[in-house]
């Protein structure tokens, strides 16, 4: 009997310090479960060796009907994680570990990739849980693409912006453009285009569903600038003797 009571006056010690170290109130409780601007991922940071469980960066825009793969940094053995979506009519979340999902575009617009993460500490009454998140944003696909002007005159050594029409008006898609003769004129990835010599050439845009559009660039050499021009003299009637 004396036996019994040695073993469980540590054991309800025990419970009692765990009972305090509880939050006081849901405020309190929040703060312990929110991101903060000072540490806005992973509040148990000093309980996983001063790592914060975050996610990896990863490029923020996907398009309609394409996947990604997800990770989280620091995710130790002790830590479960479910991960789900804001929104799945603009993305779907399916898990593939503990540190990794599949994210996949299904609409259009804003969406978060939400991950709840979870530190066993052995008494499933004391697991604590954390929730983090990271955005995307879904564009549908471009169909279709067009120039606006079917040429552009410019100057050797200046640029041109040529404007574009991409249908949808609401898709992100940026296309790839190139030049059929460098020497002419050199296109950079945003579509600005800068004249290298006298000439004519013509700037491809290709989508990712292969249709293109061409635009003919015509370089003219810049005019010169002449010196000044001597005054004229002025013409009048000559002075008679």
């Amino acid at each position: 009997m004396k036996k019994r009571k040695k073993l469980a006056l540590p054991i309800l010690a025990s419970l009692i310090m765990a009972f305090f170290a509880l939050p006081a109130t849901a405020s309190e409780a929040k703060e312990l479960t929110m991101p903060t601007k000072e540490n806005p991922y992973f509040s148990l940071a000093h309980q996983n060796g001063g790592k914060p469980v975050r996610f990896k960066y990863h490029a923020k825009l996907l398009f309609q009907g394409d996947s990604c793969v997800v990770n989280l940094q620091n995710v130790k053995d002790s830590m479960s994680v479910v991960f789900r979506s804001s929104d799945s009519s603009v993305l779907t979340v399916k898990k593939l570990s503990d540190s990794s999902c599949r994210v996949t575009g299904m609409g259009y617009g804003n969406a978060r990739v939400i991950a709840h993460v979870t530190k066993s500490n052995g008494f499933f009454l004391f697991d604590e849980t954390e929730t983090i998140d990271t955005k995307f944003k879904i564009s549908p696909k471009a169909a279709s693409i067009r120039f606006r002007s079917k040429q552009k005159k410019i100057t050797v050594q200046s640029t041109a912006k040529l404007a574009m029409t991409i249908r949808p008006s609401i898709s992100k898609e940026t296309p790839v453009f190139k030049t059929q003769n460098s020497k002419i004129a050199t296109v950079s990835r945003k579509g600005i285009v800068t004249g290298r010599k006298a000439g004519k050439t013509y700037i491809i845009a290709t989508i990712q569903n292969g249709k293109s559009a061409k635009c003919k660039i015509i370089v003219k050499k810049p005019k010169k600038i002449s010196g000044k021009k001597k005054p004229k003299k002025a013409v009048g009637n000559k002075k008679t003797k």
